[in-house]
């Protein structure tokens, strides 16, 4: 995921691309849901000329279990027309993945959120990085 991370923050779409599935599907919190590596292709172009060097900075990766992985990650970015900066907000991703590449990526809006979706509390995950 750090890999597939990285390639989106520099806009490598090729780099990116090969971590997907060709049938790849991406739920946002606010744009809907993409498919394919041309939708993926067009949801990276689209944010990246709303906000200005936008990036998924990753604060926690952790292997779920069943194919599963949850990306905590800190979204920075400037509007690029109003030139403010982004709030300093947590995203957290849930990655399914298929012969080792990404078939589903869903976004939630907290770290809380994406554990809560693959069964597991925020409580349970911090005891076990302990």
């Amino acid at each position: 995921m750090r890999r597939l991370l990285e390639a989106v923050n520099r806009r490598d779409f090729d780099a990116m691309l090969e971590t997907g599935d060709p049938e790849i599907e991406i739920v946002t919190l606010m744009s809907g849901t993409y498919r394919g590596h041309a939708g993926w292709r067009q949801l990276v172009e689209q944010m990246a000329e709303e906000v200005s060097g936008f990036q998924f900075v990753p604060e926690n990766l952790i292997d779920v279990g069943q194919d599963r992985v949850v990306a905590v990650t800190r979204w920075v970015g400037t509007g690029r027309t109003s030139g403010i900066a982004v709030p300093d907000t947590t995203i957290g991703f849930v990655y399914s993945l298929r012969d080792g590449l990404v078939v589903r990526q869903e976004s939630f809006p907290n770290r809380a959120e994406a554990f809560k979706a693959v069964g597991l509390s925020e409580q349970a995950m911090s005891q076990e990085s302990s």
